[in-house]
């Protein structure tokens, strides 16, 4: 069986992820990593849910600010799908 060593500053100085720059490089790789993943989930989401809040508009076309609010997308989409079921 091997003899523990001592730890010194030396062997954890040589650990894996050290030259990190210690805690503070470490801390800020995680954030860095999270805000590029936070600005990725918001390219892909954000298209998704302005269709979604654009399906609420009253007028005939997509404008700013919205003219309204309706529902009248939903009735005539849903009798679209059911008349072309089979």
């Amino acid at each position: 069986m091997p003899e523990p060593t001592a730890v010194t500053e030396a062997t954890v100085a040589a650990l894996p992820g050290r030259h990190l720059g210690g805690r503070v490089g470490h801390a800020a790789f995680w954030i860095g990593m999270w805000a590029v993943a936070l600005a990725a989930l918001l390219y892909l989401l954000l298209p998704t849910l302005i269709i979604v809040f654009a399906s609420f508009t009253a007028g005939e076309y997509i404008t700013f600010p919205p003219q309204g609010l309706s529902l009248r997308w939903f009735p005539s989409s849903a009798a679209a799908s059911s008349a072309a079921r089979p």
